[in-house]
């Protein structure tokens, strides 16, 4: 499938941004302060536009909740679990879920076995297999599909893998921010991945923001 090209949204940055302003008041000032520029580093619209609506969401790596917390004020979906294998950006994940009454719940977990057993009408991965151990990562996604009911979807985003300037320029971002050197996983392997596990590849999507930040999105749905 190729790739499509499209910056256009029904959530522009400036507005998400403000929706995050108001929603993390209970984080820190740094934490506050980045949630607010997420947006414009990482659009959320190419992911919200892919969320079926008044759907279970079960958001693996969630970091401090930011892409639940964006889902639940829009009404995309009923409920929300977030999964992080930190459990300190969870706290802030819940604060902002209790002063915000979102329906959110937030759990630590070291791996996958710790993840919730049950099925999910959505599974998202937004921004989390480039830190993932190469090794590993091919059973982490597995360990993903297994979350997702028959009929529902996995939603999977990450860095961009080309050119090589955008590739070089999100590595020393996240060198900057998380202290990682990071390596991303080219998009057909996860694809190839996925669909080897009778997954239905429905959207892939390029795009970029700032002109520097570029990202990759795909939309897989599991047969009932």
């Amino acid at each position: 499938m190729k790739p499509e090209a499209n910056s256009r949204t029904e959530y522009p940055a400036n507005q998400v941004s403000g929706v995050l302003w108001n929603l993390y008041s209970p984080a820190s000032l740094p934490q506050r302060a980045l949630a607010t520029l997420r947006p414009y580093i990482c659009p959320f619209g190419p992911v919200l536009e892919q969320t079926p609506a008044n759907g279970r969401v079960l958001d693996i790596g969630c970091g401090n909740g930011l892409v639940l917390a964006v889902m639940a004020h829009y009404r995309r979906i009923t409920e929300g679990v977030g999964v992080e294998i930190n459990p300190r950006p969870l706290e802030t994940g819940a604060a902002v879920s209790a002063r915000g009454g979102l329906p959110l719940r937030f759990q630590q977990a070291s791996d996958s076995a710790d993840w919730p057993r049950e099925t999910f009408g959505t599974v998202s991965m937004i921004d989390v297999l480039h830190h993932v151990p190469r090794e590993i990562r091919e059973s982490f996604i597995a360990a993903a599909l297994e979350r997702v009911a028959p009929g529902g979807r996995f939603l999977f985003k990450d860095m961009t893998s080309s050119p090589w300037w955008r590739v070089r320029w999100n590595q020393f971002h996240d060198l900057v921010m998380a202290r990682q050197r990071v390596e991303v996983e080219p998009m057909v392997n996860v694809i190839r991945w996925v669909e080897a596990r009778g997954f239905r590849t429905q959207v892939r999507k390029s795009y970029s923001a700032c002109g520097l930040y570029g990202h990759e999105l795909a939309v897989f749905d599991r047969p009932r």
